[in-house]
């Protein structure tokens, strides 16, 4: 009977730019072979950045003790990253407003957006948000594909008080 193998460790979608997954192949002492396939001296992994973006057949190859080959095959999806301008830095006078504009670009459509402020204490989840900061403030994007690919940018706005003028 062929022996119950397994690939474990090994998901079946990807960003490409997700960490490397260890693999491990049950039973022991297999192959692995495919795109992204690297082995280190401790461990073999699945890199998706070597892999790169597509579908990509993964291989865990054993062969028994009497000698009969068995193979099993995983298909994994590497999904390409987003990217996003966050707009350049502004400067703008206290008490006005300004538009931030999150322009992503690659990965998959439609994306969602999360805007945080530094200091914190301010979120948006819209794509082109209206602020008023009362002093500078950093504003990074988060923005996150269908894929559940992201990628981040920020921008600052430098907030110019009006002098004080004293009459004495």
């Amino acid at each position: 009977p062929q022996p119950p193998l397994q690939i474990i460790g090994l998901d079946t979608i990807y960003c490409l730019d997700s960490p490397p997954s260890v693999l491990t192949g049950y039973v022991p002492g297999g192959v692995f072979a495919g795109p992204g396939i690297v082995i280190t001296p401790t461990d073999t992994v699945f890199d998706p950045s070597v892999a790169g973006e597509g579908l990509h057949t993964i291989t865990y190859s054993y062969t028994s003790a009497t000698g009969c080959p068995y193979v099993i095959a995983v298909d994994v999806m590497v999904n390409p990253i987003p990217s996003v301008d966050a707009g350049q830095n502004m400067q703008i006078c206290a008490g006005a407003t300004a538009n931030l504009h999150a322009m992503p670009t690659g990965g998959t459509a439609p994306y969602s957006f999360m805007w945080e402020s530094v200091p914190a204490g301010w979120t948006s989840t819209s794509q082109n948000p209206v602020v008023q900061p009362t002093t500078t403030v950093q504003y990074i994007v988060t923005v996150t594909d269908v894929n559940g690919c992201t990628a981040s940018d920020d921008m600052w706005i430098n907030v110019t008080t009006f002098p004080v003028a004293i009459i004495s």
